[in-house]
């Protein structure tokens, strides 16, 4: 559908889809860029506006080096730089530690706005340039609570404008139910339907 209107796609495989593993391959159309295992960088235009994105491939699952080293610094400034990676906050431990790179670093490439995947929640770590990770699209199980979804960002060389689309099928989240009074397994059950319920 988005090659049909002309809409560029591109795609930076992580630990869970490297490019190493033995997933079944789909033939892709040809609006869509695949990233190799090492930084690339992809020019185009949006309406006469020329914009750069980098981005690079897990070769393989455990990509434990720094990787933004190789993130090239931005030059044309009247151009936007897009920058894509896969990876996890210097220091943070919430989720395996894949690609590390600090806030300072991806600061220093200049960039417009940088992309990340790995962490599946939702978080602006930088807001002007924005460093965001959009978060998965669909919670796994009910350790990732909440409406997931991804983000429709609009650019521009002044700031970024953010809108928020919910994808999830499933909704993981946690409800509290009172067993006050209660003495019967019965009475539970009930108590737990009428609280999902109103939940719903």
């Amino acid at each position: 559908r988005l090659n049909s209107v002309g809409i560029p796609v591109f795609i930076s495989h992580g630990n869970h889809d490297h490019l190493g593993g033995k997933w079944t391959r789909f033939e892709l159309p040809a609006n869509v860029h695949v990233f190799t295992e090492e930084v690339e960088m992809v020019q185009f235009q949006v309406e006469e506006q020329p914009v750069s994105i980098y981005g690079l491939s897990y070769k393989e699952r455990h990509i434990r080096e720094k990787m933004i080293d190789r993130y090239p610094t931005a030059q044309n400034q009247d151009a936007y730089h897009i920058g894509m990676l896969h990876g996890s906050l210097a220091g943070d431990d919430t989720h395996a530690v894949y690609a590390p790179f600090t806030k300072s670093e991806m600061l220093a490439k200049q960039y417009d706005y940088w992309a990340l995947g790995h962490i599946h929640l939702r978080q602006h770590i930088h807001e002007e340039p924005p460093i965001v990770y959009p978060g998965n699209i669909q919670g796994r199980h009910r350790n990732e609570r909440g409406e997931k979804g991804f983000y429709n960002v609009e650019l521009s060389k002044t700031g970024a404008a953010f809108q928020f689309v919910p994808t999830s099928t499933i909704l993981f989240d946690r409800v509290d139910v009172s067993c006050k009074e209660i003495s019967h397994a019965n009475e539970w059950l009930v108590a737990c339907m009428e609280a999902l319920e109103a939940f719903r």
